[in-house]
C-alpha cells in the first residue's frame, strides 16, 4: 500500500499534480477521519493539473491539502471497493523555498 505523503512546510513548498484517471473536487473544508468533508465549492481540478498547497490535513483515512480554490484529497486509505490499499490522487512534487 502506499503511504500517505509528508509534509515541511517549514523547508518546503509543495505542489500537487492530479494523476491521470482522476478529478479530484474541491471543498470548503477536509475530510474527516469518518469520511465527512466540507461542501463542494463548484471547482474541479483534471487530470494533470498542477496546483499550490497552502497547507496540509491528515487523518488515519484521509490526507486533504488546501489549494487556493480549496481542499482536496490527495490520499484516501480505502479504494471504492473498501480495501485499504492507499489509493494516491496526487503526485506531490517538493520544491525548496
Amino acid at each position: 500500500m502506499p503511504p500517505p505523503p509528508q509534509f515541511d512546510f517549514w523547508q518546503y513548498r509543495y505542489t500537487v499534480t492530479v494523476k491521470n484517471r482522476f478529478r479530484c473536487p474541491c471543498y470548503s473544508a477536509p475530510m474527516s477521519a469518518d469520511g465527512i468533508g466540507g461542501a463542494r465549492t463548484g471547482m474541479t481540478f483534471q487530470a494533470g493539473d498542477t496546483v499550490s498547497v497552502e497547507e496540509a490535513h491528515f487523518t488515519e483515512a484521509f490526507v486533504a491539502v488546501k489549494t487556493p480554490a480549496g481542499w482536496i484529497n490527495v490520499w484516501a486509505r480505502d479504494n471504492l471497493a473498501g480495501r485499504a490499499v492507499g489509493v494516491l490522487f496526487c503526485t506531490v512534487d517538493r520544491h525548496v523555498k
